[in-house]
């Protein structure tokens, strides 16, 4: 839509606003690598600095790029319409070789494609650079052929450019009844540009007028694009915080059990430490106690050694 505008504008001569819709076309052309938009914005950035700024060279960098990009890929409509731009820039040079030069290659793509409009377009400029030349006969036979296709056609601006050529010419054959007839001719489709260009201009207005709500709607829908994502945002980061208040207080509560559990491990390991001291003390005095004492084994070789002591059976003494 930004490039169709732009063109609109520039058709119009109001080449500032043209080239601000296209600088923008061709920025997010080259971001999505679209690269017959590309080729179509150049020759539109050619067109500003060839009419707007009347810088011929500036203009010749902007075709000649597009028309690389144009034969690489293949896009002959866009190839043609280059190749008869370079051919235009050259004839305003005066390097009319280079310009019947590309003006023939121009043609014969578009006589390949069926663009018989565009044919017609380089009848008439290959004409126009015979006649700088001053090679009449040239001259006459391409305005010829321009003014039957453009008679054929019916359009209006391509009747008018070839009743202009043909005035011109007939001029300088000093044919004066057909220059005058080619002048009546010239002013009634002049006219009718006119009018058509006053349409154009009302399709202009709204055409702005369309892009103009759509900016604004889209900016509406942006709008609250945005305010949903605040919202949604705001919520997520209190359930952010929220989840992390509850895992610190995870965190403490382990760390609590963990050091409860840890102490009582530590106090059970004591008890267990004294009561493994105390069982060591019982277990040493008691072997004190027996290594002390006379065993039973003894007390009998004692005892049948004195032979009037008895064991008092009653009492085991």
């Amino acid at each position: 839509a930004l490039y169709q505008i732009g063109e609109i504008y520039i058709g119009q001569t109001d080449y500032a606003k043209g080239l601000n819709y296209t600088q923008e076309s061709l920025k997010i052309m080259g971001e999505i690598d679209e690269r017959k938009g590309t080729a179509d914005c150049l020759e539109d950035m050619g067109n500003y600095a060839e009419y707007k700024d009347k810088n011929l060279q500036k203009a010749l960098e902007y075709y000649q790029k597009g028309l690389k990009l144009s034969e690489q890929i293949n896009y002959k409509k866009r190839t043609a319409y280059l190749l008869g731009n370079i051919a235009r820039i050259y004839s305003k040079l005066n390097n009319f070789i280079e310009a019947l030069n590309y003006n023939y290659k121009s043609l014969k793509i578009k006589e390949e494609i069926g663009d018989k409009k565009g044919v017609g377009y380089s009848l008439h400029k290959i004409g126009q650079v015979y006649l700088k030349q001053g090679e009449i006969k040239s001259a006459f036979e391409y305005g010829q052929k321009s003014m039957i296709l453009a008679k054929e056609l019916g359009y209006p601006e391509s009747i008018k450019r070839s009743a202009e050529l043909l005035n011109l010419i007939f001029k300088k054959q000093g044919d004066y009844k057909n220059a005058s007839e080619m002048y009546e001719l010239y002013i009634t489709m002049r006219d009718s540009v006119n009018n058509i260009a006053l349409q154009k201009a009302t399709l202009q207005k709204q055409l702005q007028f369309e892009y103009d709500q759509k900016i604004l709607y889209d900016k509406v829908e942006q709008e609250k694009i945005d305010a949903i994502n605040k919202e949604q945002k705001k919520k997520q980061k209190i359930i952010t915080w929220s989840i992390l208040a509850v895992l610190i207080l995870v965190a403490l509560l382990a760390g609590f059990i963990f050091k409860s559990l840890r102490q009582s491990n530590k106090q059970k390991k004591i008890i267990e430490e004294k009561q493994k001291d105390i069982l060591d003390s019982i277990r040493y005095a008691k072997r004190i106690q027996t290594s002390l004492l006379p065993t039973d084994k003894y007390i009998d070789k004692i005892l049948s050694r004195h032979p009037t002591i008895k064991k008092d059976k009653s009492t085991g003494a």
